[in-house]
C-alpha cells in the first residue's frame, strides 16, 4: 500500500493497515525545503515586494503546518514504525509536466475547479514550494 500523500494525522490510516499487509506501508514525506535552504527566496521576496508576495507567504504557512503535521504524525506511529516505509515521490513539476497533468484532467472530463474540494491544501503548498523553489527560482539562478 502507498499513500498518495504525507500523512498530517492519525486519523488517515486505521492501525488494521498495520495488522492485514506483510510489505510495510509506503508513507511519502513532504517536499522537504527548510528555510536555511530556500536560496534567499523569502528576503527576495520582502525586497521587491511583488503583488502576490502575500499570497506566497500564506503558502508558506500552509506548507509550515503540513511540514509541523507530518512530524507529529511520524511521533505518534513511532511504536508502529516497522510497519511502514518513508519515502520521497519525486516527479517533475515543470510547466510542461503541469501542462500534461493539466491535459489529463481535461481527458477526464473534470475541472479544476470540480477537484479543487478534493485537494489535499497541505501537500498542494508543498508541490507550490517544490515548483517555485526547485523549478522555477533555482532554475532563474535566483531571480
Amino acid at each position: 500500500m502507498v499513500f498518495p500523500d504525507p500523512l498530517t494525522s492519525t486519523g488517515q490510516i486505521s492501525a488494521a493497515s498495520f495488522v492485514y499487509f506483510d510489505a510495510p506501508i509506503v508513507v511519502p514525506t513532504p517536499v522537504w525545503i527548510p528555510n536555511d535552504e530556500a536560496f534567499g527566496l523569502n528576503e527576495l521576496i520582502l525586497d521587491r515586494r511583488p503583488d502576490w508576495g502575500l499570497n506566497y507567504f500564506r503558502i508558506d504557512e500552509i506548507y509550515g503546518a503540513q511540514i509541523s503535521a507530518y512530524q507529529e504524525t511520524m511521533r505518534l506511529l513511532k511504536p508502529l514504525e516497522d510497519g511502514f516505509l518513508r519515502t520521497l515521490l519525486a516527479f517533475d513539476a515543470d510547466t510542461a509536466a503541469r501542462q500534461e497533468g493539466l491535459d489529463f484532467l481535461e481527458s477526464t472530463g473534470e475541472t479544476v475547479e470540480s477537484v479543487l474540494p478534493m485537494l489535499d491544501v497541505h501537500a498542494a503548498a508543498g508541490e507550490v514550494f517544490h515548483h517555485v523553489l526547485i523549478d522555477e527560482y533555482a532554475a532563474n539562478e535566483g531571480d
